[in-house]
């Protein structure tokens, strides 16, 4: 079962680990163990209530050097031996991190995140899709829409735009106003930071890149249908052409599937609109509710994983040549 607020009980045989995680995140943040202790003092007081901040007390140097000592091969005197969940909450928040990515989803299952309504943890979002993208090989994901790695950033925020005024229409105007200002710059932000980790950050990543769309749906793009709409055609069209040239540039490691609609394959992604999967090791997906859900259950990201190969083992249009074409054609409808 999802949940958007996981309570985590740290074990003492998970310490040695976290200290470890603590320390480098700490000194990656260039904080002594004092500043780590002040921020974590400012960040009780922005998550606990008043009774509870009263109840818990401050973080000091010492609890800080404690938690870091448990991975020492003979930690001494004072060790922390665990940590309780508010204090795992707490060093997250104060490390700009999530509390999963500190400490671990030690129950395997999946978690589940409102983006709108709690946006601060879109940061910790991409903090731990960077983790794993440092040890990945390869990065699998299916949608139905480009993902904003592979769009112009103009494409891309006329994209969010239509999407969550859309989302909004049902509010009254001043509240539709302020939603809409919000989800876009939250995408925006998310967008810019994984088109920078897939084209500028090439040669540093690990990871070739496979994108699985339906034929209808990238073509959808093209011929400006509904959400795509309201996008001017020589914004489409520029963002057909940036693609195929990244399509183009083998040192990127781009790869772009096209699937093929008269295979009845869109049923196998109902109630999705996104799916990624690093290897095997960890799934992330949006839900059509715009809810988004990761796991780094072995079973689940399987399941995920052979969700995908499923898409490509239909793919219409694969090897870049044949790609590059069908772009080609997409470029010459946008008008």
């Amino acid at each position: 079962m999802g949940t958007t607020s996981r309570l985590i009980e740290v074990l003492p045989g998970q310490m040695r680990e976290i200290a470890l995680q603590v320390k480098r995140l700490r000194e990656g943040s260039k904080l002594t163990q004092e500043d780590l202790a002040r921020a974590c003092n400012r960040a009780a007081s922005e998550l606990l209530g008043p009774e509870d901040l009263k109840r818990v007390g401050r973080v000091s140097r010492s609890r800080i050097a404690h938690i870091e000592q448990a991975h020492a091969p003979r930690p001494g005197k004072g060790v922390a031996i665990t940590l309780q969940p508010h204090e795992v909450r707490i060093l997250a928040h104060a490390l700009g991190v999530s509390p999963e990515q500190l400490a671990g989803d030690h129950a395997g299952g999946i978690i589940t995140w409102d983006p709108l309504t709690n946006p601060r943890r879109a940061r910790h979002f991409l903090g731990l899709v960077e983790d794993f993208g440092r040890s990945a090989r390869e990065l699998v994901g299916w949608a139905e829409f480009l993902p904003c790695s592979l769009e112009t950033r103009e494409f891309m925020h006329a994209h969010h735009e239509a999407i969550f005024g859309g989302e909004a229409s049902h509010l009254p105007p001043d509240l539709r106003a302020e939603y809409t200002r919000a989800a876009v710059s939250m995408y925006d932000t998310i967008g810019d930071r994984r088109r920078e980790d897939l084209v500028a950050a090439a040669s540093r990543r690990s990871w070739g890149f496979t994108h699985l769309m339906l034929r209808s749906d990238i073509e959808g793009i093209a011929r400006g249908k509904e959400p795509y709409a309201g996008i001017a055609p020589a914004v489409r069209r520029a963002c057909l052409a940036h693609l195929r040239g990244l399509i183009a540039d083998r040192d990127l490691r781009v790869r772009l599937v096209i699937a093929d609609d008269g295979e009845g394959l869109r049923h196998l992604v109902q109630g999705f609109d996104s799916l990624v999967v690093f290897d095997e090791t960890f799934a992330f997906w949006r839900h059509a509710s715009g809810d988004i859900a990761y796991t780094t259950h072995n079973s689940i990201v399987r399941l995920r994983r052979a969700l995908l190969d499923t898409l490509q083992a239909h793919a219409a249009y694969r090897e870049p040549g044949e790609v590059a074409a069908f772009l080609d054609d997409l470029v010459s409808l946008s008008r």
